[in-house]
């Protein structure tokens, strides 16, 4: 199977229908796809290998970086296509999954490297060397229950799969980009020791988190009405990407030009743009068949405190530290809440959104897509996320539009308090007020439960938080307030039952909390 020809990206048709296309036909008939139909990872990696692959096309030579400037990314829309075309043309051979010595995002001469230890017979050594290989190329796949993942996407985990060459092309390109840390066999690349080696365990590597999962990072992307507008929207030029690197990182070549022969032979790879875009964190071989592999580590890419923020994430400050960090995922934090952080621009600070965002400071309005993977401090993957945000205004990139959103945010965590306090109201009424044992343990799921039913229904107003943004006028704002309102009902009543007399009469008085003036205390300390 070859990536450039052959098809294996999953895409929505511009008339519904769901589909597959080669690298090639995603840049020739982009006009007639609407969006990549893929996972949050798969979707990152994706837009990375298309973006890595358009930025490539665009300079050939490898002499001048493109686009250079504002006016060539208007420029380059164009002939995007064609070029594209043009280069998988030439690179086909790259490109290739299982056929010949250079196969993409594969090492050659990858053979494990046993450690003998005393006390083990041949055959513990060869079961040792089989499990710390990866030997089944399942555990490719970030969702299936594999290694060291758990079985929250899978429930056939330790069976023998087997897997079509589109799917095991999609797996290695994600789990190049999101593989988390932790223990891998050791290998010889070309007859040098893989990196990582474990001092106290010598037949082992330990790796850390592959470049797009580190610090759990949350991803985003302008959306544009069609896949080749979409990758136009998010290519960022060379003036751009110098002011955002200094002296850090250089623009570079994808790693399929430049493949190294040993480990870190190539350090600059690890330190480039478009190296970086396609990582190589894990060192890879699939046999003939696309049923086993030698897996071990690959090259260390180093942080972003160490080189420039990834161009697609969001570095925000730690308060009250002087630092800054990669604004993450959270699983119970819904993605709206950090929207305005996301779409901070850079001006030459140290902190902003996406690099792309500039591309639309022209336009009324904007769609982003947000999301990432949320991988726990055991290295296991525990949930992945993503909300796509249409018509964002584009005065939320600016100072005010921040801080009016930022403002109505603020408002719905008050509400939510509120709601705290009337189950808590609601609970007192019905005598479970213990603040011990299992009483508490009710009461704090009982907010919990609430306080989700809450969130998600705050989500289905967001339209008009971002009206506000647009407009602050008074009414506009009311609109907002009194959807945070209705959401806040609707937890309480889904939350609180109220089918006895009993219960009725406590929920009608909890509900007082939400309703009453917020010049007007409650008579009750809520718990």
């Amino acid at each position: 199977m070859n990536l450039a020809t052959d098809k294996w990206i999953p895409v929505l048709r511009r008339d519904g229908r769901q589909d597959e296309v080669s690298l090639n036909i995603a840049f020739t008939e982009g006009e007639d796809i609407a969006d990549l139909a893929a996972r949050p990872p798969e979707r990152i990696a994706l837009m990375r290998l298309l973006l890595c692959v358009a930025h490539a096309a665009l300079d050939q030579s490898g002499k001048d970086p493109r686009p250079r400037d504002q006016d060539d990314w208007l420029a380059c829309r164009d002939d995007l296509a064609t070029k594209a075309g043009a280069y998988l043309k030439k690179w086909a051979s790259a490109f290739e999954l299982l056929d010949g010595d250079a196969r993409f995002l594969q090492v050659q001469k990858l053979v494990p490297a046993v450690a003998k230890q005393r006390g083990k017979n041949r055959k513990s050594e060869a079961g040792g060397a089989e499990e710390d290989q990866g030997k089944l190329v399942d555990k490719l796949d970030i969702f299936l229950a594999a290694g060291t993942n758990t079985t929250l996407f899978d429930n056939a985990g330790g069976s023998e799969r087997s897997f079509t060459a589109p799917r095991l092309a999609m797996m290695l390109l994600t789990f190049q980009s999101f593989s988390v840390s932790g223990p891998l066999g050791l290998a010889l690349w070309n007859g040098v020791e893989t990196l990582g080696k474990s001092p106290k365990n010598p037949g082992k590597t330990y790796t850390s988190h592959a470049v797009c999962a580190s610090g759990n990072a949350l991803h985003a992307f302008i959306r544009q009405p069609t896949l080749i507008e979409t990758i136009h929207a998010n290519l960022i030029n060379y003036e751009d990407f110098a002011q955002h690197a200094g002296r850090s990182g250089s623009w570079g070549r994808p790693v399929w030009e430049t493949m190294p022969a040993k480990p870190a032979s190539v350090p600059a790879l690890t330190r480039n743009y478009l190296g970086r875009l396609v990582p190589l964190c894990r060192a890879v071989r699939l046999d003939n068949n696309g049923r086993a592999m030698v897996l071990a580590n690959g090259l260390d890419y180093p942080a972003f405190d160490e080189v420039f923020p990834e161009p697609s994430t969001t570095v925000v400050a730690v308060k009250d530290k002087g630092e800054r960090k990669t604004l993450s995922a959270q699983a119970d934090k819904a993605l709206w809440r950090q929207l305005s952080a996301v779409t901070v621009l850079w001006r030459g600070g140290n902190v902003g959104g996406p690099l792309a965002l500039r591309n639309v400071l022209d336009s009324d309005g904007f769609d982003l897509w947000v999301g990432g993977l949320i991988a726990a401090g055991n290295a296991k993957i525990v949930d992945t996320v993503e909300s796509v945000f249409r018509h964002v205004p584009v005065e939320l990139t600016t100072d005010t539009g921040q801080q009016r959103y930022n403002e109505g945010v603020k408002a719905a965590s008050r509400v939510e308090f509120r709601l705290g306090g009337a189950v808590a109201k609601y609970r007192r009424l019905l005598k479970d007020e213990t603040e011990r044992g299992e009483g508490r343990k009710r009461g704090l799921k009982l907010k919990a439960k609430a306080a989700v039913h809450y969130w998600t229904a705050a989500e289905n107003y967001i339209p008009k938080l971002l009206d506000l943004v647009r407009n602050f006028r008074a009414e506009v704002q009311k609109a907002w307030n009194d959807s945070l309102f209705t959401a806040a009902l609707d937890a309480y009543d889904i939350t609180c039952p109220h089918e006895t007399a009993r219960q009725m009469k406590a929920h009608v008085l909890g509900r007082g909390v939400l309703l009453r003036p917020d010049s007007e205390p409650d008579d009750e300390t809520e718990t």
